[in-house]
């Protein structure tokens, strides 16, 4: 067993369901490993019996390297594993690396920020003893890790408040909390503008400091959702926040997230007149001004996917067949896509701007059947025209709508 796994099954036999007393508990029992030696795997017979009373036998771990802030990296990773929203942070310093002789910026120091019911606590958690990547490359002195010589017991302590301990923030919105409810509330949205019906849809966003997405819960139904709901995964899919399994097609957002930094929601639905495109394998052409105030061309099909895709990561395969078929375009120019025999997928500048895409995307689909039904020969609208309705919306030169709303 390796020591996370050895130290989420002590911290889940206490039975502990206070989110405050777990974090406060993980944070001294991985103190106790690192105060007494950071150097554990190197310690002798008699530290590592010690070490043995304290309930984990440090002989019977593996798999966990040793850093700088391995303590940081520990807790951060246990919080996660108890759903307990955290981020490791670090301060850099420029110091002297004595290897290439040339100063370089360095993280000298980390601590963690725990997130709880919108308020941020900042714990202290640089455990180094001397110089640890020195001490390991047989140097005197390296990067100045330094370990903290306030006892770790005074550092992090919930029941009461210490400016020069961890910094408190009551007076905005916890980010992640923020982002839940904006997720929540672009799902409603896709509801109440006839895009799902039952659980046939999902909306996400992204934070983007700390690569966590937020997402609806897989299978619950649209009228029992509430905020607290929405799930938060990493980009691994993870689960850090939450007592649902995300979305199905969470693997799908997460490798949009990856390969374009300028969305910040996905939204995939199975749209009456998006899905009709989609099993008829045929991109949507931009047929008119409508269709072009807000897609710069025709919304695109993915070819097929493989078998071999569907079998080994359908999900995951399915975002990246969307990628394949974007090429080298600016997604936001053309914010949503038609999977074939699937459905669609949209995305835009927040959850709420890519569910609006995904309204639009379906009503176009919907005027292009119409239009293709009465006219099969029907051409696409000149170009000019369509640069005209597009660029007078977007970009430097746009003058549609008021500076000030």
């Amino acid at each position: 067993m390796d020591l996370l796994g050895a130290l989420k099954q002590e911290i889940a036999s206490l039975g502990l369901t206070d989110k405050l007393k777990i974090a406060q508990y993980i944070y001294k029992r991985t103190g106790d490993l690192f105060e007494y030696d950071p150097l554990w795997i190197f310690s002798s017979v008699e530290e590592r019996e010690n070490l043995r009373k304290k309930k984990i036998d440090i002989r019977n771990v593996t798999d966990f390297d040793i850093t700088c802030f391995s303590w940081a990296i520990l807790y951060n990773e246990l919080l996660h594993a108890f759903s307990i929203v955290s981020r490791v942070k670090y301060v850099e310093e420029e110091v002297f690396d004595p290897i290439r002789k040339v100063s370089i910026k360095k993280p000298v120091h980390a601590y963690v920020e725990v997130f709880f019911n919108g308020r941020v606590y900042r714990a202290d958690l640089t455990a180094s003893y001397k110089d640890m990547i020195g001490i390991k490359y047989g140097l005197d002195t390296y990067y100045n890790c330094q370990i903290s010589k306030k006892p770790y017991e005074d550092k992090f302590d919930f029941s009461y408040v210490d400016e020069d301990v961890y910094q408190k923030d009551s007076n905005t919105e916890s980010l992640l909390e923020q982002l839940k409810k904006e997720v929540y509330e672009a799902n409603m949205e896709l509801q109440q503008k006839g895009m799902v019906i039952y659980t046939w849809g999902n909306v996400s966003g992204i934070d983007r400091e700390n690569n966590y997405v937020v997402i609806k819960p897989s299978g619950v139904e649209y009228d029992e959702l509430k905020p607290e709901d929405m799930v938060v995964v990493d980009f691994e899919q993870n689960v850090i926040e939450g007592k649902y399994r995300p979305s199905s097609d969470t693997a799908t957002h997460i490798e949009l997230y990856k390969a374009y930094p300028s969305l910040a929601g996905v939204v995939h639905t199975h749209s009456t007149w998006a899905v009709t495109f989609a099993q008829a394998g045929m991109s949507i052409p931009a047929l008119g001004t409508t269709h072009a105030d807000y897609f710069y061309g025709d919304i695109p099909c993915t070819r097929d996917l493989t078998a071999e895709e569907i079998n080994l990561d359908y999900e995951r395969n399915t975002g990246v067949v969307i990628i394949e078929t974007i090429g080298d375009k600016d997604p936001l120019e053309v914010p949503g896509i038609v999977v074939k025999n699937h459905g669609p997928f949209s995305w835009g500048t927040s959850p709420a701007n890519a569910v609006y895409n995904a309204v639009v995307l379906d009503k176009v689909a919907e005027m292009a059947h119409h239009t293709l039904t009465l006219n099969p020969r029907v051409k696409r609208a000149p170009q000019y025209l369509m640069d005209k309705h597009y660029f007078r919306k977007h970009g430097a030169n746009a003058y549609y709508g008021q500076d000030n709303l």
